[in-house]
């Protein structure tokens, strides 16, 4: 699908209006702890999310984005 699947989902324009993003504009604190769909960019944190601690590929990788540090 050109359009589609989890492509559809890693376009930074969709993650501007989250339910992150939701949260974060009524007051609360967020946080991720694991996988973030398909996020392959090693760097990047979506809008809406005050503490980021995603996992970047396979687990077995064991690559980790710390608030943008990798480790």
């Amino acid at each position: 699908m050109p359009d589609g699947g989890a492509v559809r989902f890693r376009r930074r324009e969709l993650d501007e209006s989250a339910f992150a993003t939701w949260l974060q504009d009524s007051g609360y604190r967020t946080g991720l702890v694991g996988k973030y769909l398909n996020n392959n960019e090693k760097r990047y944190i979506p809008p809406g999310w005050d503490e980021w601690d995603g996992m970047i590929g396979m687990a077995s990788e064991h690559l980790v984005n710390e608030n943008g540090h990798l480790h």
